[in-house]
């Protein structure tokens, strides 16, 4: 039996857990932006907004957080990007009917500014006057004929590793075609 002074103790002597305002930034983003991330019941309209009562019933009281939770994160991310000042959240609303509108992600709003790398399969042709960088020459296909003689069958120069690989090249031999250095 306990002694009057051992009573069942009313509150943690832990800290109070502090809120991780970038899960649920995280979080609100992915539901707001893409439908198939949405929580049934979330009513999102066709520019992103959401009505913080609505997200509140739906999710954020499910997950342990108040208004103030989501209010101060909002506020602590709304901007993708402090240099630009491209805003990721607007919060509208006046007297607590609060809504939240998500912005498009930064990669939609910007366009490329530069050009994609070209294909991989133009990396391995060699046009005349390039130079193999791992050796010296340059590399023709050549056919076998019966009486062991070799024909140039192409002039263009491509890596022997690549060729040999490719069922297609059957009965072509590979003959490094040495180039003088200028």
């Amino acid at each position: 039996m306990r002694s009057p002074g051992h009573a069942k103790r009313q509150r943690s002597r832990s800290p109070p857990r502090k809120v991780d305002t970038r899960r649920i930034s995280s979080a609100l983003c992915r539901m707001i932006r893409y439908p198939q991330h949405r929580p049934e019941g979330l009513v999102v309209d066709a520019t992103g907004k959401v009505e913080l009562s609505n997200l509140m019933s739906v999710w954020a009281s499910a997950e342990g957080l108040t208004e103030t939770h989501i209010l101060d994160t909002v506020e602590a991310h709304k901007w993708q990007d402090t240099e630009t000042m491209t805003p990721r959240y607007s919060l509208l609303g006046e007297d607590g009917s609060f809504q939240i509108r998500v912005h498009k992600p930064r990669r939609e709003l910007q366009q490329r500014k530069s050009m994609p790398s070209k294909p991989r399969s133009t990396w391995l042709v060699k046009s005349e006057g390039d130079e193999d960088r791992r050796r010296k020459g340059k590399f023709t296909r050549v056919k076998s004929e019966p009486n062991g003689k070799k024909t140039t069958e192409d002039p263009e120069a491509w890596d022997s590793e690549a060729k040999e690989d490719d069922e297609g090249w059957e009965g072509y031999n590979w003959a490094k075609k040495e180039t003088a250095d200028v």
